[in-house]
């Protein structure tokens, strides 16, 4: 896996749990100091390793940890580039949402080698919609689940999401859309901070 995903872990533990708790499931996981390198590939268990280490020093499920990393990766400040990256793909949730089909081809464009899991959207009725997410990654429905409940909150829309196992061998996110128009959103700047 992309250095950059641990990096991403990295991040999220230090700022929200402290750098205490980031040294301490590092040396849970044997490699106490190492640093991460964002652009070098390590094995796939190395990832999973970390968050096993961080669900048992926390005390909370895996799950519920991918959940709010994918929430950590496109909420202000520290999510705020990739947010507004994530916000030109449409002008509302329902155009967000179906503009995840083309999102591994342009992950590819900038990052080739992080072989992001296959995302592909589903509709099923005007208010229901499956994002059937390859397994490749295992737990990545439950970062994408995060990520996916902040945009919506960025859009002002209401979402029910749920991750289930697909009649495939994918994870199927299932999201429900409640209300469009449930709260005023977020502005959203193109230019970021810049003036």
């Amino acid at each position: 896996m992309l250095g950059v995903v641990n990096k991403a872990i990295e991040e999220f533990v230090i700022t929200v749990h402290g750098g205490a708790v980031w040294q301490e499931v590092l040396r849970d996981i044997g490699t106490p100091g190492f640093r991460f390198e964002p652009m070098l590939m390590y094995e796939d268990e190395k990832s999973y390793a970390l968050i096993r280490a961080l669900s048992k020093r926390l005390s909370k499920p895996q799950q519920d940890i991918l959940d709010d990393i994918g929430t950590y990766l496109v909420t202000p400040p520290n999510g705020g580039a990739l947010r507004r990256l994530l916000r030109f793909s449409g002008s509302n949730f329902d155009d967000f949402l179906f503009s995840l089909d083309d999102l591994n081809d342009r992950v590819d464009l900038a990052l080739p080698d992080l072989q992001l899991p296959q995302i592909m959207v589903i509709p099923q009725t005007i208010d229901r919609v499956h994002v059937r997410v390859s397994q490749t990654w295992s737990g990545f429905a439950y970062v994408l689940q995060g990520l996916l409940r902040a945009m919506a909150d960025d859009y002002g829309t209401l979402v029910f999401l749920d991750v289930r196992r697909d009649i495939t061998d994918s994870a199927c996110i299932e999201v429900i859309l409640i209300e469009n128009n449930f709260s005023a959103g977020i502005d959203f700047d193109m230019v970021g901070g810049a003036r």
